[in-house]
Parts: structure tokens; sequence; C-alpha cells
């Protein structure tokens, strides 16, 4: 007598998605890396360029916010602890 169990799953995993607005539905799940990537202009090769550098602690309240907007949900941090209290305020 088994029976069938569906389960459906949303993950948002290091994207700038995780600090937006924007409700995705059903989102439950936040897997934060620690980085954030922006685009800055590099003065020696005259054109601008995609930068990946560390997040700040304002960032990753609002990435483990996008957890569970519509129904309880967890964010996990891929980082120390001591990492976040050396993090920058915002960004």
């Amino acid at each position: 007598n088994l029976k069938e169990i569906k389960i459906n799953l949303i993950f948002i995993f290091r994207t700038n998605i995780a600090e937006t607005s924007i409700t995705i539905p059903d989102v439950t799940y936040v897997i934060d890396s620690g980085f954030v990537k922006y685009s800055d202009y590099n003065e020696a090769l005259k054109a601008s360029a995609m930068v990946e550098d560390w997040t700040s602690k304002s960032n990753v309240t609002q990435r483990s916010g996008r957890a569970g907007r519509t129904k309880s949900g967890q964010c996990w941090h891929l980082f120390r602890l001591e990492k976040l209290n050396s993090c920058s305020k915002i960004v």
C-alpha cells in the first residue's frame, strides 16, 4: 500500500534574485554562498567586468528573508559565522 507522494521544492542558489523585492511563489529554501557578483568598471582594461566579492550583512539578511515568504522556509549559509561578523554592514 505505497502511496505516491509528490514533493515540489524550489531553491534559490547564489543569485541576486534572493535579494530583490520580487516574491517567487513557494520558494522555501535559499542557499547563500556568501558571494555577490556585480558589474564594475576596470580602469586598467578600460572595460566593464563582472566582479565577485563577499557579500555584506545587509545582503545576508535580505537573502534570508526570501525563504518562506508565502510559507515556512529555511536559509542555509555556506560560510562561517566568523566570516559574517567580518563582513561590512552594507556593500
